[in-house]
């Protein structure tokens, strides 16, 4: 730029705009995908975490009431919630949905896909389920979690007291 004497030429040209302006829609195109993969693969994580925490949570109640208290898991309504066994000498067992704290129904993200290997599964809401006990132990049970980028979360339990493993894959 050359300038004149006695003008002031602070300011920016037309072309320097549109080259400015062409940059940031460039950097924004380019990013907006990577940062709605990696906000998917958050939600995901985040589930991952909410559902083990729901699981400590379970078997430590359990333990503490010297009742079964069971993690539900719907995957078609895409909920998961706590239930605990209302009369302990009723036969078949009955369980309550629990409706406060930790155990109140909560959404599965859209981005999380949920797959189970031996888990029960409820014959009348056709939700799966794992019981935990009163003595520290758990139906034997695999959840997984796969987030956009085929990484896999699992959360499994065992029959042996007190076994709660969660693994990032």
């Amino acid at each position: 730029m050359t300038s004149r004497a006695g003008t002031d030429d602070r300011g920016f040209t037309l072309l320097e705009m549109l080259v400015v302006v062409t940059i940031l829609g460039i950097l924004f195109g380019v990013m907006t995908p990577l940062f709605r993969s990696s906000y998917t693969n958050l939600e995901v994580r985040n589930a991952y975490k909410n559902v083990a925490a729901v699981f400590k949570h379970a078997q430590e109640r359990a333990i503490m009431e010297e009742r079964e208290f069971r993690v539900n898991v719907d995957r078609r309504k895409r909920m998961y919630w706590l239930s605990y066994r209302g009369d302990p000498m009723k036969f078949p067992p009955t369980f309550v949905n629990l409706e406060s704290g930790a155990g109140h129904a909560q959404a599965l993200p859209d981005g999380v896909t949920v797959s189970f290997v031996k888990a029960n599964r409820d014959r009348e809401t056709g939700a799966n389920y794992i019981t935990f006990y009163p003595n520290g132990a758990a139906d034997k049970a695999t959840v997984r979690f796969r987030d956009v980028n085929r990484g896999s979360y699992l959360i499994e339990t065992g029959r042996e007291i007190g076994i709660i493993s969660t693994k990032e894959r």
